[in-house]
């Protein structure tokens, strides 16, 4: 686990931890920030709007192509209120309050573009290998891992929208670390009491698991019998060891 770092919010006048466990490392700093309730009121304001945005949709008060639709009209209404308004007390206001925008500069410039590639290329070569690890089946307990990960989120499918998902992913994100990060220490011999106890009632059954495996691995062709053998041996082993 990374060690945390924590330095004071002059905004909001307390300690939060600059960089919170469970979330990405490839996330942006704002992002990150953001999701630490660093700045409290900016993050409850996204969080209140995304709850607002996501219950709307889920309860199909509105649909996404008539919320972008209404959020591009009122945007377009304010901007020209406030044009218009400029332009009309540009005596009383001045001149330096609003002035036209200068069209044609560059935007985008090669330096900005390669300080963004630096950053991804790592990360898009880094998922690349992943892919491959994961074509290819290099590790075949991560391989049954994510075939049983896809049969469950198949199962939740069924219940679930994708829309769901997203909100519970929204929720997570906003929630979970910060909230570990508060009670940790509870959370942790929660945690620790939980998987021995949990492990009492396992390790009978995983040791008669694996010895039923090993018969029938023992009934197996020798081809067969040793391919098989070599993945289950470091379980055995593991097993007795603990």
């Amino acid at each position: 686990m990374q060690q945390e770092e924590s330095y004071t919010n002059s905004t909001v006048g307390n300690t939060v931890p600059k960089q919170l466990k469970y979330l990405p490392s490839w996330f942006p700093k704002k992002v990150r920030d953001l999701l630490a309730w660093n700045n409290v009121y900016l993050s409850a304001a996204v969080f209140v709007a995304g709850n607002i945005l996501f219950l709307l949709l889920l309860l199909d008060k509105v649909s996404l192509v008539s919320l972008l639709s209404y959020v591009a009209m009122l945007e377009l209404a304010l901007s020209f209120v406030f044009v218009q308004c400029s332009n009309l007390f540009v005596g009383f206001l001045g001149s330096d309050f609003y002035s036209p925008p200068s069209l044609g500069k560059p935007y985008v410039t090669e330096e900005s573009l390669s300080q963004q590639l630096d950053q991804l290329i790592p990360l898009i070569n880094s998922a690349i290998d992943e892919w491959k690890k994961i074509l290819f089946c290099t590790d075949n307990r991560r391989t049954l891992k994510l075939w049983f990960t896809a049969y469950i989120l198949a199962k939740l499918g069924r219940f679930l929208s994708f829309m769901s998902l997203l909100y519970l992913c929204f929720l997570y994100f906003f929630t979970v670390p910060i909230m570990y990060h508060t009670f940790q220490e509870l959370v942790d011999s929660t945690y620790q009491k939980v998987e021995t106890i949990a492990y009492q009632y396992w390790s009978p059954i995983q040791h008669d698991i694996l010895l039923r495996l090993q018969k029938l691995v023992d009934q197996c062709p020798q081809r067969i019998r040793v391919v098989l053998q070599r993945h289950l041996q470091p379980l055995l082993s593991e097993n007795k060891t603990k």
